[in-house]
């Protein structure tokens, strides 16, 4: 017997006898909101299945390569470099396009309609579990191929820095005010840009004064507001883990359980060109529901590279063969 497909908004279609239910109302984000959530169960599910499927090769062409190693053939030695590398591309891509279509709906969710400019948004990941050094992964608009992949110091920034310290998000409704008493500081503003500051409502497209006072890039990212979420664990019940097995989870050495659940795999960085754009009541909650969601990519990745023996070998192997 054919199976009947739900409807597209996956509710179950109503009797042509009952009368119309009354439509709830709801905000406009909700519905992107949903589809944040809806989207990412099927890229997750792809993701974790296709890794693995890239791993288990990866993992036999190694052990077809172990078994005799004083006659490692050319050709045993090229199907390792091979899987190996397959692994590596299909993790990065789909990373990448994950992370794309996440900020899409992220900007979807964001959106007002009395505001001709997007938020831009950005993903960084720390280089050391304390956060001190930064690496620029992706951007939303796109950035200057240049600066994706740049490392910087967390102190040189105001919002990196508060939430490393508060492990908890931050944000900055007007970046000029904040920046006029001292309270902000970015490594793009230029040495006297606080005495020199105005603060007024004008979005930076209309204000070049504030615009003159960042070292690089156009109006569009010479912003005034600032929303930056971590990327992390915290809030969930890991008990099954040990702690050692929770170590490996996050990819993080530090001993005690209450730091460990707070480790900051990443931070999600959002800004705009006018104030408070970020002061809507669902703005940050949203903004934590797609890190909660990018985490788990992270922590996919983390199982079969960082945290995988037969990648560390294989990955020494491949360099060897460079």
């Amino acid at each position: 017997m054919a199976i009947e497909r739900p409807s597209s908004d996956c509710r179950s279609p109503m009797p042509s006898s009952a009368p119309s239910p009354a439509v709830p109302q709801t905000s406009p984000w909700t519905e992107p909101l949903r589809q944040l959530i809806c989207r990412n169960q099927g890229y997750l599910i792809q993701y974790q299945q296709l890794a693995a499927n890239h791993h288990r090769q990866m993992k036999d062409a190694w052990r077809d390569l172990a078994a005799e190693p004083g006659n490692a053939s050319d050709v045993r030695r090229r199907t390792l470099n091979l899987a190996f590398t397959r692994l590596c591309q299909f993790l990065n891509t789909y990373l990448k396009r994950a992370v794309e279509k996440n900020f899409e709906l992220i900007v979807a969710c964001l959106a007002r309609p009395d505001m001709p400019h997007k938020p831009r948004l950005g993903l960084l990941a720390p280089l050391d579990d304390e956060g001190r050094e930064l690496i620029d992964l992706f951007r939303d608009p796109p950035v200057p191929h240049r600066l994706l992949g740049r490392e910087f110091p967390s102190s040189s920034s105001t919002a990196f820095g508060e939430v490393n310290r508060r492990k908890s998000y931050y944000h900055c409704p007007d970046v000029p005010a904040a920046l006029k008493r001292g309270a902000y500081r970015n490594s793009r503003l230029v040495d006297d840009a606080a005495a020199r500051c105005e603060v007024n409502s004008l979005s930076s497209h209309d204000d070049p004064n504030w615009c003159r006072l960042w070292r690089e890039g156009d109006a569009g990212t010479c912003f005034k507001s600032n929303l930056v979420v971590p990327v992390t664990l915290a809030n969930n019940d890991f008990s099954l883990l040990s702690d050692d097995e929770m170590k490996m989870l996050v990819g993080s050495n530090v001993p005690q359980w209450d730091e460990l659940r707070s480790c900051i795999l990443a931070y999600l960085w959002m800004d705009h060109v006018t104030p408070d754009y970020f002061s809507q009541g669902h703005c940050i909650d949203v903004a934590y529901a797609a890190a909660d969601l990018l985490s788990v990519y992270l922590v996919i990745r983390y199982q079969y590279t960082k945290y995988s023996e037969t990648f560390r070998l294989a990955h020494k192997m491949c360099e060897g063969d460079a």
